[in-house]
């Protein structure tokens, strides 16, 4: 079953790649300019082309930001919303990138600074920090042998 935020953020995807769609071709049909009168009609005034360069600026972070988390959770898939951001738009993109991120299940930033630990007790995130559930500073030797053990 997918879970209900994934749904949101795939339903702002699909209008996020349809509705600008939409008013993209209505201009081309309308003006008979095609792809090359669009973009042209994005620079037509400061207004338009300040927003056009606020959309590529986060076009680009969101492609650093993805390619970021992609390369260090290995989850591949997630590079599919670059193409989307680029082809079709953010407002395609970034939801879709949630919703792929989300279909993840996994949690890699968290803030136990104010979470009772009675309440939430740790879990090991790796033998080098956690043993058997209690803080443990490793010798050289053990770090070693953790290491080596993963390679």
């Amino acid at each position: 079953m997918i879970a209900p935020l994934r749904l949101v953020y795939l339903g702002l995807a699909l209008w996020g790649a349809i509705h600008p769609m939409y008013w993209f071709l209505r201009h081309m049909r309308e003006t008979g300019t095609g792809l090359g009168g669009l973009i042209d009609a994005w620079y037509v005034n400061a207004s338009t082309t300040g927003l056009t360069w606020d959309l590529t600026i986060a076009a680009i972070a969101l492609k650093v930001w993805i390619v970021a988390e992609t390369v260090s959770r290995r989850r591949w898939l997630n590079l599919v919303a670059i193409p989307a951001t680029f082809f079709i738009g953010v407002s395609c993109g970034l939801p879709l990138y949630f919703a792929l991120k989300e279909e993840g299940k996994q949690v890699f930033l968290a803030n136990y600074s104010f979470t009772s630990l009675a309440i939430h007790p740790p879990k090991p995130i790796s033998p080098a920090i956690f043993v058997g559930g209690v803080a443990h500073t490793p010798s050289a030797g053990e770090i070693v042998k953790i290491a080596a053990a993963r390679f």
